[in-house]
């Protein structure tokens, strides 16, 4: 299984959400063949592709530069030997799509704009999502933008505060 993540690469982690992210990793552990894929970014990604790594759960980046060094010299991105694997592709929205058509599920918290933008992109390519909520950022107000959008999503979006809980429904599906 494939469970995109996508959260805000802001390095400023809020400290509340930290047991939350610790308790999505152990929980991802538990699933035999899963994949995390990021967007390549620091912050939450980066924190949650680190803590993977010492686990053993298989990462790729899909990172919005050309090539290894111009992804490095980014700051708001996490050095690619972070990852097992690297997928470059040219610009965010490129890297957003191709991401989120290769996973298998959508796992959103936090986040600001890249996140909202990603949410949308996997509703509209009928992805499956789950989002943690009471993780703050754009995560917190995605349930009332889905009202907002008058548009149905038949058991497309799950929403929980328990990250356990979502991975081990993720696990079951």
């Amino acid at each position: 299984m494939k469970i995109a993540i996508i959260s805000s690469a802001n390095d400023n982690i809020p400290e509340s959400i930290i047991p939350t992210v610790d308790s999505l990793v152990n929980s991802v552990k538990k699933i035999s063949t899963v994949k995390i894929l990021t967007g390549g970014s620091a912050g939450i990604p980066g924190y949650i592709i680190k803590k993977a790594k010492m686990v053993g759960v298989e990462t790729t980046a899909y990172s919005p530069d050309e090539n290894k060094d111009s992804h490095n010299k980014r700051i708001d991105n996490l050095a690619t030997y972070h990852f097992d694997e690297v997928k470059y592709h040219d610009g965010f929205t490129v890297r957003s799509l191709a991401m989120i058509n290769e996973a298998d599920c959508v796992l959103v918290l936090n986040g600001r704009m890249g996140t909202l933008s990603e949410f949308t992109i996997a509703l509209e390519e009928g992805k499956r999502i789950r989002v943690i909520t009471n993780t703050g950022g754009i995560a917190d107000h995605l349930k009332k933008i889905t009202i907002l959008a008058n548009k149905d999503f038949p058991n497309q979006v799950f929403f929980s505060r328990n990250p356990a809980k979502v991975i081990n429904w993720l696990a079951k599906k």
